[in-house]
């Protein structure tokens, strides 16, 4: 008997994984997805696509990402790793320097 092929493309392991983390990450740190969204200057849909695995954003769009989510206090490291505390605290200045600073590199 053949097996019906699927209309559904499989979600990529590495976007399902980082869309997870990133909606833990924005959850623990009080923020809905439409805050995150605004704060990137992207679509809320974009945002909830992105934590359902369902889609990659460019370069440009995912620094923006993650540039607002930094700033909501959600650790960057964290939402790529999954490493580390998900929250920024406000006791880690050296830390938020040093991610400024790379994403500035990153952004040019």
């Amino acid at each position: 008997m053949a097996r019906k092929s699927s209309s559904k493309k499989e979600k990529p392991p590495h976007l399902v994984l980082f869309g997870q983390r990133l909606k833990e990450a924005r959850e623990a740190s009080g923020h809905t997805q439409g805050e995150l969204a605004k704060a990137a200057g992207v679509q809320q849909s974009d945002v909830s696509k992105l934590e359902g695995g369902l889609q990659g954003l460019s370069t440009e769009r995912l620094l923006g990402l993650l540039t607002a989510a930094r700033k909501l206090g959600i650790r960057v490291d964290y939402a790529l790793t999954g490493h580390g505390p998900m929250i920024i605290s406000t006791e880690e200045p050296a830390l938020m320097a040093e991610l400024r600073e790379v994403i500035e590199r990153h952004s040019k």
